[in-house]
């Protein structure tokens, strides 16, 4: 049996009269070593949806696969996960302002806390 281990990327939308933070609470699960790879369910969270959206919430993907981000887009195998913004109003610009999480992640490897 293999269990599913956990990452959690943030993305963080930003507004220029505010800026929301959210805490995450991430939950690993042990993976008995077998012959079978290691899966991990990657989960995407928006720290304020009013500010902006993804277009997938979690994946599931084995150990090794590769990651690429490139501005508002992150791509995990053959997934690209794209963040859009509010549209702007005549009160608020809204921007997207990165990924957390992500430092130096080119694969799925191990568990982030």
């Amino acid at each position: 049996m293999n269990s599913i281990r956990t990452k959690i990327f943030l993305l963080i939308f930003t507004s220029l009269l505010a800026v929301s933070s959210v805490v995450l609470y991430i939950a690993f699960i042990k993976n008995p070593k077998d012959t079978a790879p290691a899966l991990y369910n990657v989960t995407f969270d928006v720290n304020n949806e009013e500010y902006g959206t993804i277009n997938e919430t979690s994946l599931i993907v084995p150990r090794g696969t590769e990651v690429v981000i490139e501005g508002n887009t992150i791509t995990i195998g053959n997934t690209v996960v794209t963040a859009t913004h509010t549209e702007n109003t005549a009160q608020y610009t809204y921007t997207f302002s990165g990924w957390e999480n992500t430092t130096d992640l080119t694969t799925i490897t191990d568990d982030v806390t």
